[in-house]
């Protein structure tokens, strides 16, 4: 009996190999070479793998099985990691095929194509929240992966150069970074991607788009070998469509909704008794094989209760769903459901029974269902729909064939995309107006926003206009790239205390311009808050008020030496002596008086005062450089400095240095007795934050100690305070 089996099969090679019909050429080449070196994809299930014990799996696995015995030679697995490194190995000569390639321009320098085998189609999954995609293009904006090495990237590219690909190491890299987000989709074939999904991805992605294109693929053979090549084609054609259907269904199920065919149900199971009761008859005793007969149709009648309490549950389903759900034989409507009824708008089932499938389809969107139905193209996609009245409206339509009741059957689901739609088109409305709002405040409304190191994020064009700054110059850089020199660093100090408690600061700060010149801001800076009440930005808008502070400055402003006069002086000197006790510092209050002034006048003229004046007052400037100090003219002669000390010491210096400034001008004076040149006497008092005297009593101290100065020969700095 084996020796039977044994020669059946060596005809039955022998014949299958005849159907190859070999020249004398090729089969002395098959006699010669013994082995033939084979490269694969190391990971591209279904079609093919490498698994852990070095085994080639897939179904190209299954075709080589069948290419080794009809060729009667070893095909040896030479192993890779990647695909990449496969397509090197091939480009090396040390694979004289590869199982499963597309044939390109660049691969067909070193390998020769035989006719595809396996034609797949090619799609894009995506994470499963991301919605159906009826255009590719509308996705150039989005990195889309790819394995690195697969001849469809040369294709897209050229077909799709706006599509922004990023290659990837193998389709379960893809997949996985599409999951995390570092991607939005990755593109393969349907085959493969649904294997993966079946075994790993399951529920965290879904097909989303499919292209026209379909993955053609054959064996490639070293460029360099014809009668290889001419062999694996004719092995090739050899393959019929049976053995091509069988390898298929091995690795891609699918699965079928039969109806129930309660005849074939009784025949089984008459069968099944007969047998049972044959065998009880031969092994059993009479009576145990009643009770076990018994026992069977009490399971039968359960059986039949079971599937009529599914007919029903399905039935019930089917009506009471949401989505219009249609079946359709042989083209024509068999059922649809209540939902389906009521948004086509037929009278009863009855009306709908008989229509052809495209009279739902409104007649744009004919060609597109017709193309779907014919491709097999089971994802979701958007389509029109057309009601009884004529309406037409927008509609998400999936189907797919089933055999029920032993004959196939389309199902056709529909959902009304109407509303959806609407809301769609108000926020695209709203978003255009919001847009439009926004440009318009960023024209006018000087805002910003930094975070909580105080860099620039954002900024507006008002802003932008006012500071001279591009936004490329302002983003990412700090904001004190518009701080002005003039400003205190204890207003600043005071802001960022305030912020930094989730409190509003609001003051008037002068900035510098991108030129050098200033502008005055009235500014409201707030913090904002994440979901857990943490900071994580702050927001200022600000208003100009340049002109205001102009005004300002010319009615606080001596004209003749641009100092801050005596109406300045009685606002800002409270100011500063609360500034004092409130930080525990000191101030100082010096009391200047040009030396014989009238005399200078009396011998050089007004004209000439009014230049001695000035220069006075520009020396003084010159001198009290900090942001801090305030230099007045209080009227004629008299000149006022207020600052900031940290002891007599300190205070003492800078109130001489402002004297001896003045002296080394060398204004020639010869009616001075202190010096042959424009002098002053000062008139120092130390404020400490205790002190209890009024305005009028420390102008009045310092007054004293001037007229010290003077009276103990003039150009000195005399003073009092601190006890």
């Amino acid at each position: 009996m084996i020796r039977l089996l044994l020669i059946i099969g060596i005809l039955s090679l022998s014949l299958f190999s005849s159907q190859l019909n070999l020249t004398q050429v090729e089969q002395e080449y098959l006699k010669n070479k013994k082995q033939i070196n084979l490269c694969v994809d190391p990971n591209w299930m279904p079609f093919e793998k490498i698994d852990k014990n070095g085994r080639h799996i897939g179904m190209t696995a299954d075709y080589f099985d069948i290419f080794r015995d009809t060729l009667n030679i070893d095909i040896k697995l030479i192993p890779s990691k990647t695909w990449k490194e496969s397509i090197e190995l091939a480009k090396s000569r040390r694979c004289d095929i590869m199982s499963l390639v597309m044939e390109t321009k660049e691969r067909k320098k070193y390998l020769n194509f035989t006719t595809p085998y396996l034609e797949i189609p090619l799609v894009i999954a995506t994470r499963s929240n991301i919605p159906f995609i009826t255009d590719i293009e509308s996705i150039t904006n989005k990195k889309v992966g790819i394995t690195k090495g697969y001849a469809f990237i040369e294709i897209l590219k050229k077909k799709h150069p706006n599509l922004n690909i990023v290659e990837v190491e193998d389709i379960t890299d893809g997949l996985n970074k599409v999951c995390n987000g570092e991607l939005y989709g990755y593109i393969g074939t349907l085959a493969s991607i649904g294997y993966k999904f079946q075994t790993k991805f399951n529920g965290e992605l879904k097909i989303t788009g499919k292209f026209y294109e379909k993955w053609e693929l054959g064996i490639g053979v070293r460029s360099d070998d014809k009668i290889l090549f001419d062999i694996f084609q004719k092995a090739i054609d050899n393959i019929d469509t049976k053995q091509r259907q069988r390898i298929l269904n091995s690795w891609i199920s699918i699965k079928y909704e039969k109806g129930t065919d309660y005849a074939l149900i009784w025949q089984i199971l008459t069968v099944a008794l007969l047998v049972i009761i044959l065998g009880l008859y031969r092994h059993y005793l009479l009576k145990r094989s009643n009770n076990q007969l018994s026992s069977l149709n009490k399971q039968l009648e359960l059986t039949k209760e079971e599937v009529n309490k599914s007919l029903e549950d399905f039935e019930y389903l089917f009506n009471n769903s949401i989505e219009t759900i249609g079946l359709f034989q042989h083209n024509i409507c068999i059922n649809l459901n209540e939902a389906g009824i009521k948004l086509f708008g037929f009278k009863n089932l009855e009306d709908a029974i008989g229509k052809a499938p495209f009279d739902f389809i409104a007649p744009q969107s004919i060609e597109l269902v017709k193309k779907n139905i014919m491709d097999e193209y089971q994802l979701a996609y958007e389509a029109y729909a057309q009601k009884q009245n004529g309406e037409i409206f927008p509609v998400l339509i999936k189907g797919q064939y089933r055999v029920m009741n032993n004959k196939l059957t389309r199902i056709t689901s529909l959902i009304d995309l109407t509303e959806l739609k609407n809301k769609e088109f108000l926020i695209v409305k709203k978003s255009k107006e919001l847009n439009k709002s926004i440009s318009i405040m960023s024209k006018y409304i000087i805002y910003s926003k930094t975070d909580l190191k105080g860099v620039i994020t954002e900024a507006s064009d008002a802003f932008c206009e006012i500071s001279q700054y591009t936004r490329d110059e302002l983003l990412g850089k700090p904001h004190n790239i518009i701080r002005h020199q003039d400003m205190p660093k204890s207003a600043f100090k005071d802001m960022w205390e305030t912020i930094e408690n989730g409190k509003v600061w609001n003051g008037e700060v002068k900035n510098r311009k991108k030129d050098g010149s200033y502008y005055w801001v009235e500014v409201d800076i707030s913090p904002e808050f994440d979901g857990d009440g943490n900071i994580f930005s702050y927001v200022a808008i600000r208003h100009d008020i340049t002109d205001k502070k102009k005004i300002e400055e010319i009615s606080i402003t001596d004209g003749l030496t641009a100092l801050y006069n005596r109406r300045h002086f009685d606002n800002i000197f409270p100011q500063q002596i609360a500034l004092c006790k409130r930080e525990k510092s000191l101030l100082a209050f010096v009391l200047i008086d040009i030396d014989h002034f009238k005399q200078y006048n009396d011998a050089y003229g007004h004209q000439e005062g009014d230049t001695a004046l000035k220069l006075v007052a520009q020396s003084l400037h010159n001198t009290m450089k900090r942001p801090s100090d305030y230099i007045f003219r209080l009227g004629g002669e008299e000149f006022g400095l207020i600052y900031h000390t940290k002891d007599t010491d300190e205070a003492l210096l800078i109130a001489n240095n402002a004297r001896q400034n003045i002296e080394n001008l060398n204004i020639e004076h010869t009616g001075n007795s202190a010096s042959k040149f424009v002098t002053i006497s000062s008139g120092l008092y130390i404020i400490k934050q205790d002190d209890t005297l009024s305005i009028d009593e420390i102008y009045k101290k310092a007054d004293e100690v001037l007229y010290v100065s003077k009276q103990n020969g003039r150009n000195q700095v005399n003073y009092k305070g601190l006890g």
